[in-house]
């Protein structure tokens, strides 16, 4: 549980911020751009600080950044070029492709959910599902105010989304590289997550209608 809290709380730029972005009515663009750095910056320094504190985990960085560029970076390259040679292909098949995404994830979600659902009960009363949410919650009020503000962006906004969102497919890469027999890691890393993607998309909602930047002004 330990290592499987470790290496979910290292892994910063998940691709869902976007959608965060987009749900929060911010710039997408500065939600993207926000998760393209913190990926990059993430494929130097998981190989270099991970090892450190769990002396047993092995990462090769070259074969992380692969990984990573494959899954994550790539598509929204393709994505982008698709976008800028036949935009009215991308518009038409835009809404077609969120909801499968959508539907994937949820899936992926669930189901480790319930094929766990037993190993699950056993460990909700030992503290580490709660620890994950409060590491989620403190990491998120920290980019809100660390992000900076400015009159065109709402840069604290966006800050704390893409802070607090953990990047659930560099954790399961991690997870599934050196701890494959062992599937509290991934429960727990799925666990924490979902829980997390919950409570973004409620402080999204809040977003959208000013109601967070209203009482930040007030105070």
């Amino acid at each position: 549980m330990a290592a499987g809290l470790m290496i979910f709380s290292m892994c910063a730029g998940a691709p869902f911020l976007i959608k965060l972005t987009k749900f929060s009515d911010n710039a997408v663009a500065l939600g993207a751009s926000l998760m393209m750095v913190l990926i990059l910056v993430s494929c130097v320094y998981f190989p270099i600080v991970l090892p450190l504190i769990l002396p047993d985990v092995s990462v090769s960085a070259w074969e992380l950044f692969i990984n990573l560029t494959r899954q994550l970076i790539l598509p929204i390259i393709l994505g982008l070029i698709v976008d800028a040679v036949a935009s009215n292909f991308s518009d038409t098949i835009q809404p077609w492709v969120e909801k499968i995404g959508n539907i994937a994830l949820w899936v992926v979600i669930v189901g480790t959910l319930v094929g766990n659902i037993q190993r699950l009960i056993q460990i909700s009363g030992n503290g580490s599902i709660l620890a994950g949410v409060l590491f989620v919650i403190v990491v998120t009020i920290f980019g809100y105010f660390l992000a900076g503000k400015n009159d065109q962006d709402h840069l604290q906004e966006v800050g704390a989304l893409g802070t607090g969102q953990r990047n659930t497919a560099a954790s399961m890469l991690i997870a599934a590289n050196n701890f494959p027999d062992n599937p509290d890691i991934f429960l727990i890393i799925t666990v924490v997550n979902m829980l997390g993607m919950l409570l973004h998309l409620w402080l999204s909602r809040l977003m959208n209608r000013n109601v967070i930047s209203d009482l930040t002004d007030r105070g």
